[in-house]
């Protein structure tokens, strides 16, 4: 599931879940293992073997440390890394662009501004209780009705309702991406994120939570058909500022 965190860089350091402690520290103890046992063996085995120097072991562990560093020197390791990691995020955060959201065609567009009555705002806490997740799409959903309420009766061109619907299809995909922004926070263990965001459906610490979205989707498929469908509030006339009013403020 996605790790979300916040806070400063000394309580990250201090964090195990999603963190760069839990993923290597398999690796990070066979490294000072053989680290440590390198060192004793440097310092307490060549000198009882060769107590003299006469085989010269230290001359030859100085060699072999000189040409694997010169190996190391070669290999571009930060370019490779660098290019990896950056191919894989993209390649990650694409794979959860692509999944499906059953309310493709509605957005959020509740404003304080006198656009909510409190009929409708009743409506909104009804749908709230059976499922949870369903009221922001319902205004939106009600100005569908509306419209094709107006094109069957002959009042707007046909053509009008598919650029007006392509027009909030464009307004409701760009919330949705915020969302995902917002939602899926960068993996806290950027050292080891290529690998780790190989396969991003899993069950680790970064991966996308699969499940809930499937569970979520069901619900809210649901919620369109039975909450949202014939139940749009019903339309009142708008009061508007008389002209002379505007003039005089």
């Amino acid at each position: 599931m996605t790790v979300s965190y916040s806070g400063n860089f000394m309580r990250l350091l201090l964090r195990w879940k999603g963190s760069i402690w839990r993923s290597v520290w398999i690796e990070l103890v066979v490294f000072l293992t053989l680290y440590y046992g390198i060192i004793v063996f440097y310092f307490y085995g060549i000198p009882t073997i060769d107590s003299n120097g006469e085989l010269g072991y230290k001359k030859k562990f100085h060699e072999v440390c000189l040409v694997f560093n010169e190996y190391t020197k070669n290999i571009p390791l930060t370019f490779l890394l660098g290019f990896y990691v950056s191919n894989i995020v993209s390649r990650w955060w694409r794979q959860f662009e692509c999944l499906s959201w059953p309310e493709d065609l509605l957005t959020r567009n509740l404003i304080d501004a006198g656009l909510l009555n409190d009929q409708e705002y009743v409506r909104l806490e009804k749908m709230e209780d059976p499922a949870p997740g369903v009221r922001w799409m319902a205004p939106l959903h009600w100005i569908q009705q509306i419209v094709t309420e107006e094109v069957e009766a002959g009042r707007i061109p046909t053509h009008f309702l598919a650029v007006f619907m392509n027009e909030l299809k464009q307004y409701r995909t760009s919330f949705r991406k915020l969302f995902c922004h917002d939602w899926v926070c960068v993996p806290l263990v950027y050292t080891q994120v290529g690998q780790d965001l190989m396969r991003p459906f899993g069950m680790d610490d970064d991966d996308i939570e699969l499940s809930y979205i499937l569970d979520r989707n069901l619900v809210i498929s649901f919620a369109i058909a039975d909450c949202l469908q014939s139940d749009k509030p019903r339309k009142f006339s708008a009061v508007l500022i008389p002209k002379k009013e505007v003039l005089s403020r």
